[in-house]
């Protein structure tokens, strides 16, 4: 290992355990927590759903029924391509 550019050693990592005198008794695993009966993970996906079903939907404010023949394109008509008819 390299430190401010000279060898200053081996990179030992560190191992960090719980420290308790050698005859002290573990301690018991904990009681497993209750179950409250509230699925969060489906409030979370009602909560994600709800807000795609605010998002503005932009396909449907396209006007299909144009006689274009192009669905989602809107011609009025214009002949030649020409917006104003002058030529």
């Amino acid at each position: 290992m390299y430190w401010a550019g000279r060898k200053v050693g081996r990179a030992v990592p560190q191992v960090i355990g719980r420290h308790a005198h050698p005859k002290a008794p573990p301690d018991d695993d904990p009681a497993p927590a209750a179950l409250t009966g509230i699925d969060y993970l489906q409030l979370v996906a009602d909560t994600d759903q709800a807000a795609l079903g605010e998002q503005l939907n932009l396909a449907a404010l396209i006007d299909d029924t144009e006689d274009s023949g192009h669905p989602g394109t809107h011609d009025a008509g214009h002949a030649g391509g020409q917006e104003d008819g002058r030529g």
